[in-house]
């Protein structure tokens, strides 16, 4: 009978941070440090002063390390706010608030992701930073043993990885996406816009020199279709030879694995796997799907490096 009135709260809960945090209470609390009383913040953020002290006090009476209140009812931000755990959370429950809460028109037919539904590009990027931040660490120790002139990065996002592999590189770095949403316009790196299952439209636009591709978290989303997946590494053969791409991915688990890790990453693996059969976006794929994948796509070496929290880093000859 508990497992109810959780799933409300849970529910509830997740709505006021979200709401919170998009009419700018956490960015305040963040900016000013200190604690402040919920009158001060309303104020300042031109909000309605009881109706923000309810939300307040609901979220530090269930989230205290997210949301303290102290003896004289002034609210600072917990510890575990600027854990990486819950700031991954926080920019994917944004990402994918769009979606979410169009679930009914999604299952009825009534709306279609991609036409009337859109995730949030920014938040996703953000969110997808922190998720495999540790595992990019594992990426740039692999890439010092390389030599490359100019780093393709397919998916860029926000464009923060190559970035830092530009800082660590004296290379040029270049950045394909199909949308620049989610870019920084202020990282000194050349974009391309295109969608990387489409290399007709982009692939002529990269520059000469001795290349070395990315794929992070990226290419599940081309196996709704193989032969977008097939036509990428055909391209690249056909252009590039003897370059080198490494690929990240994130393995799919079993129900049976997924019940074994621990409560927060199953919870976060599970709304994952639930939100790309909606997005179609194409769910991630096991070790030995992807070797499957590679082989089909004529990718005869490849070498395999297990990563942060299982995640998955190929680096192929292409």
């Amino acid at each position: 009978m508990s497992t109810i009135p959780r799933l409300v709260s849970t529910w509830a809960l997740m709505q006021t941070i979200l709401a919170l945090f998009k009419v700018g209470v956490f960015a305040c609390l963040e900016k000013e440090k200190g604690a402040h009383l919920s009158i001060v913040l309303a104020e300042k953020l031109d909000l309605k002063a009881e109706e923000l002290e309810a939300s307040l006090h609901y979220v530090s009476l269930l989230l205290p390390g997210i949301l303290s209140r102290n003896q004289l009812n002034e609210y600072s931000l917990g510890a575990d706010y600027f854990s990486p755990y819950f700031q991954n959370s926080l920019y994917f429950a944004l990402a994918y608030a769009p979606v979410i809460n169009k679930i009914e028109q999604i299952l009825a037919g009534d709306s279609l992701y991609g036409a009337d539904v859109q995730k949030d590009h920014k938040s996703l990027g953000i969110s997808s930073r922190i998720f495999i931040a540790k595992v990019q660490e594992e990426l740039l120790g692999l890439l010092k043993k390389e030599e490359f002139e100019v780093c393709v990065d397919l998916g860029c996002g926000s464009g923060d990885l190559l970035t830092e592999i530009k800082r660590q590189h004296p290379c040029l770095a270049v950045g394909v996406d199909a949308s620049r949403e989610s870019l920084e316009e202020s990282l000194a790196i050349d974009f391309i816009e295109g969608d990387i299952g489409s290399p007709g439209s982009w692939v002529d636009l990269i520059p000469p020199g001795k290349k070395i591709f990315i794929a992070s978290m990226v290419l599940h989303e081309l196996l709704v279709d193989i032969a977008r997946i097939k036509s990428l590494f055909g391209e690249l053969r056909r252009l590039f030879p003897g370059s080198s791409m490494y690929v990240i991915e994130y393995p799919w688990l079993s129900d049976a694995e997924l019940r074994a890790i621990p409560e927060d990453f199953r919870h976060l693996n599970a709304v994952y796997y639930y939100i790309h059969p909606l997005t179609k976006q194409g769910r991630p794929r096991s070790d030995k799907e992807w070797s499957s994948v590679f082989s089909d796509c004529k990718i005869k070496n490849v070498t395999r490096y297990q990563g942060y929290r299982g995640c998955l880093i190929y680096k192929l000859a292409l």
